[in-house]
C-alpha cells in the first residue's frame, strides 16, 4: 500500500512546493526524485530511462543559443533601432512585442 501512495504523496508535496517556492523548483524536483529512489518507489535504472533525453537536449541547446544571442548584444541593438524608428513609446512597445512574437513563432 505504501509503495503506491508514497509516489503520489511525494508528487503532491512537490507540486505544492513548486507553487509556493517557485525559485526553488530545481532543488524541490531533485529532492523529490531522490526521495523516490531512496524509498525504492523507483529504481535508479528506471529513473535514468524515465528521462526524455531528446527534451533535455532541446533545453540545453536552447539555453546555449539564448546565452550566445544575449552575449552578442544583438537584441539590444535591434531594440535600439526599433525605438529610434518608432513615433512614440506606445509604438515602440508594440513593435518590440510584434518582433518578439515573430521570433518566438520560429524558435518553438
Amino acid at each position: 500500500m505504501f509503495t503506491k501512495t508514497a509516489p503520489l504523496l511525494i508528487f503532491a508535496v512537490c507540486y505544492l512546493l513548486f507553487i509556493f517556492l517557485p525559485r526553488r523548483r530545481t532543488v524541490i524536483a531533485v529532492l523529490g526524485a531522490m526521495l523516490l529512489i531512496i524509498l525504492q518507489s523507483l529504481s535508479l535504472k528506471q529513473a535514468f530511462y524515465a528521462i526524455n533525453w531528446n527534451v533535455m537536449g532541446i533545453f540545453v541547446g536552447t539555453l546555449v543559443v539564448a546565452d550566445i544571442f544575449m552575449e552578442s548584444r544583438v537584441p539590444a541593438y535591434i531594440a535600439e533601432i526599433i525605438v529610434d524608428k518608432a513615433k512614440n513609446t506606445a509604438w515602440s512597445i508594440l513593435l518590440i512585442c510584434g518582433l518578439t512574437g515573430f521570433i518566438s513563432a520560429f524558435v518553438e
